[in-house]
């Protein structure tokens, strides 16, 4: 490597190190499990509220006679976690549900 290179690299390497911030002032957040589950269930979450579509967990959770998402199993998590994805992926191709009426 020439001298000009590994001075530049030196540079950029000195900058770079300048800018991390003392640990001290790192923001504590929280671990996130990451089982296929708890990541099933954050997508569920994030799907049903930002597109409000709670009232399609509620079904779910009426069907199995469950209070929360927690209650029901894995295999019923995953399966809500697919089917919200497939509406998600509906609404993102303009396209209706295979089991639902059409919505325009």
């Amino acid at each position: 490597m020439n001298d000009m290179l590994r001075e530049e690299l030196a540079t950029i390497i000195a900058e770079e190190l300048a800018v991390l911030p003392d640990k001290d002032t790192l923001i504590d957040l929280p671990m996130l499990i990451q089982s296929p589950r708890a990541r099933a269930v954050r997508r569920i979450s994030e799907i049903a509220n930002s597109r409000g579509w709670q009232i399609e967990v509620a079904r779910v959770l009426d069907r199995y006679h469950a209070s929360y998402v927690d209650d029901l199993t894995d295999d019923a998590v995953i399966a809500l976690r697919d089917r919200m994805e497939y509406f998600e992926e509906c609404v993102q191709c303009a396209c209706d549900p295979d089991d639902a009426p059409p919505a325009r």
